[in-house]
């Protein structure tokens, strides 16, 4: 598996980026411009794994910011309560997907209490449980959502188990 943009054009890149949360070699970056909300990283996942009624939760830690004139970066508060404000932090969100119908978590609500610190790593944290219509789907798409086109984004650190 891999990630990519999601989107057609115009998503940014991904950049690897050293070094990573808590003191790993390395990290992701979503470098670049974004002309939507939703054009964050993706990955296709198998799905043969979401089992109905199986719960799973998701964690990863993140760090937020923009980027002057000359490229350098200015971390940058987000908020962590409300994934569809324009100051959003980075979530996760998931489409079950079979030909002409989507089943979607939509951009889910990071449990992870507390507020964001800046220039620090911060944790994102979900649970979902598979329902029957998501268990039918053949496809299942991860992906990174609610960011702010001005502002870009560092992930490392991402779980998905079942809990």
């Amino acid at each position: 598996r891999y990630w990519f943009i999601r989107g057609s054009g115009g998503g940014g890149r991904i950049e690897i980026v050293s070094p990573g949360y808590g003191g790993q070699k390395h990290a992701f970056r979503h470098a670049g411009k974004r002309g939507k909300r939703f054009q964050d990283m993706l990955q296709s996942l198998d799905a043969s794994c979401f089992v109905e009624g199986t719960t799973w939760t998701i964690t990863a830690q993140f760090r937020y910011f923009s980027l002057d004139n000359q490229g350098n970066i200015k971390f940058a508060a987000c908020r962590k309560d409300n994934p569809k404000v324009t100051d959003s932090c980075p979530v996760f969100g998931m489409d079950f997907v079979k030909e002409g119908s989507t089943v979607s978590t939509g951009p889910m609500m990071n449990e992870s209490p507390g507020d964001v610190k800046v220039g620090d790593w911060n944790e994102i944290r979900h649970a979902f449980t598979v329902t029957a219509d998501m268990a039918l789907r053949p496809e299942v798409w991860f992906y990174v959502n609610s960011v702010d086109p001005a502002f870009n984004y560092d992930i490392d650190d991402i779980k998905m188990v079942p809990t």
